[in-house]
């Protein structure tokens, strides 16, 4: 569901979600790639027999920069990644079910209480943003 989203240069703002740049939060899904897909070979990974791309040790896709939370091939992202639609339910849940980097020292909440408050990461297919 979309609430009162404003397309402004292109890019569509919700008043009620963060700023999509530097957000990063959908780039802790499992990206399962498809054919066509050209991203460098180096941050592909195999799971259980299909294309997937690499994560961090926190989850975090591999080509998310880690300082500005931007994707570092955008130009050459996969496809899933481009009909990611922001706004919409996956994003939706993604942002209601982890907290924002950061916001657990913002809250007050221990390391305890912020490892208690993640939940098993979702997995972004075709399916899912088609």
């Amino acid at each position: 569901m979309v609430r009162d989203a404003v397309v402004v240069a292109g890019i569509t703002t919700h008043p009620d979600l963060p700023p999509c740049a530097g957000c990063g939060r959908c780039c802790h899904l499992v990206v399962e790639l498809r054919d066509g897909d050209t991203v460098p070979e180096e941050l592909v990974v195999e799971h259980a027999g299909a294309r997937c791309m690499d994560q961090r040790g926190d989850g975090a896709c591999v080509a998310l920069d880690p300082a500005t939370q931007l994707c570092t091939i955008y130009e050459t992202r996969p496809q899933t990644c481009r009909d990611f639609a922001r706004g919409e339910g996956l994003c939706r849940r993604i942002l209601a079910q982890r907290p924002r980097p950061g916001a657990a020292q913002a809250l007050g909440l221990s390391p305890a209480q912020n490892r208690a408050s993640r939940v098993t990461p979702l997995a972004m297919t075709s399916s899912e943003v088609a």
